[in-house]
């Protein structure tokens, strides 16, 4: 368990250095350097919160320089990268604004759902096509043998994953190492909310309460398989 923690905050640390625009201080990281398990964990919590939180209702247009893809051939002015089916589109109609992370383990009310810092990460934020979105619902990850409703980029079905049996959620191979490090990302950011995750009886991947190790064994061994293997 202690391995696989460490490679796993070795991930998390790999995640915040590369998705920050300008350089990092030379002394950043200096709280955490010695530090392993849950020591290390909550060392990262402390450099990177607090940060700086974006409007909600601003993501569409965040969206345009986050997840924005490069122009093709097909699409000469590029397209909203939509990690949840092919379509390419360049306007924000038929998309919603989709929590990687289901917003309903975290734990808040509706009305902190357009303002709580947990809620409006722009990390955890993906524009994605609005069935697919519905289709995901707050399933945890896991692998679907078979599913005849897949648009070709996700799948929703019985989970065949060791550990877990129940109805899962499975994004395309290239993004499932995105969706294991946001994972790993959102459950570090926020240790402070670990009071308030919900268990949801056993569909979400979190433990309530939990800071470490946070997520149920079988999520662990998922998580870290996926963040290995696709880069």
């Amino acid at each position: 368990m202690l391995f696989k923690f460490k490679k796993y905050i070795s991930v998390v640390l790999l995640v915040i250095s590369s998705v920050s625009y300008a350089e990092i201080p030379e002394d950043y990281y200096n709280t955490a350097v010695g530090k392993s398990g849950a020591e290390l964990k909550t060392a990262l919590f402390n450099i990177i919160h607090p940060h700086t939180m974006l409007e909600y209702y601003s993501s569409s247009t965040s969206f345009r320089t986050t997840d924005w893809h490069p122009a093709t051939s097909e699409m000469p002015n590029g397209y909203f990268w939509d990690m949840y089916s092919n379509f390419k589109r360049t306007s924000w109609s038929d998309m919603n604004r989709e929590h990687c992370l289901p917003k309903s383990w975290f734990g808040i009310s509706s009305d902190e759902v357009n303002s709580a810092p947990i809620a409006t990460d722009l990390h955890n934020l993906y524009p994605s096509d609005a069935t697919a979105n519905s289709r995901k619902n707050n399933y945890p990850l896991g692998i679907v043998l078979d599913d005849p409703e897949s648009n070709g980029v996700i799948k929703v079905g019985s989970n065949t994953y060791p550990g877990y049996t129940g109805t899962v959620f499975e994004p395309a191979d290239e993004y499932k190492g995105d969706f294991a490090r946001d994972y790993m990302y959102m459950v570090t950011c926020y240790e402070d909310y670990a009071n308030t995750w919900q268990s949801l009886g056993t569909s979400s991947m979190l433990i309530k309460g939990s800071t470490y190790p946070v997520f149920k064994q079988y999520s662990i061994n998922l998580l870290m398989e996926w963040s290995r293997n696709v880069r």
